[in-house]
């Protein structure tokens, strides 16, 4: 079991401790969730700057690291919207693009194969700015700062319009795929 890995799991296992706090409608569970977010946010970095820097990839870590940040993100976001934590459609929409894009990306890195469907740099931006502005998105429940809604609100809608064009390089890339090895290579 590579370090990445481990990060990779932890990431997983502090997942419903996030939301967990933002179950308890307190400014004690909102700084909960928020610290326990920022900690799962650093393992996201952390184990692909280890497993670059090392050369300790591996197959399972290729397909847990980006099965990790979906359920880190869908889960959250879902219990954002569930607890009220989430105001009116310019909120709801691009959550919604973001969990479908999730969802979209997993089902076919699970039908093309993990190696099939590489990461790609849009994805990796799409991945920070999807970690800050929700990062952002549970804090600003305790925030009095005025702009600290509509900065989040920008980079929330920035992170799905680049969840957007992720999905739709994913799903390019895999029909060429598709079309190359034809339907009895899946």
């Amino acid at each position: 079991m590579h370090l990445p890995n481990v990060l990779t799991l932890l990431r997983m296992i502090l997942t419903p401790v996030i939301c967990w706090g933002l179950c308890w409608h307190t400014s004690s569970g909102i700084h909960l969730a928020t610290a326990v977010f920022l900690v799962a946010a650093l393992t996201d970095f952390a184990d692909g700057y280890v497993a670059e820097k090392y050369n300790a990839r591996s197959v399972l870590g290729a397909a847990l690291d980006p099965l990790a940040d979906k359920v880190l993100i869908v889960l959250v976001l879902f219990f954002l919207a569930a607890n009220g934590h989430l105001s009116g459609p310019w909120m709801f929409w691009p959550c919604a693009c973001i969990i479908a894009r999730e969802i979209l990306v997993l089902g076919l890195r699970s039908v093309m194969g993990a190696e099939r469907v590489p990461v790609i740099g849009v994805a990796k931006a799409k991945t920070f700015l999807q970690m800050v502005s929700v990062g952002l998105l549970i804090n600003n429940n305790v925030s009095d700062h005025p702009y600290s809604m509509w900065v989040t609100m920008m980079l929330l809608w920035l992170s799905a319009v680049l969840s957007t064009a992720s999905a739709y390089v994913y799903l390019k890339i895999s029909i060429q795929e598709y079309r190359a090895q034809g339907p009895r290579s899946l």
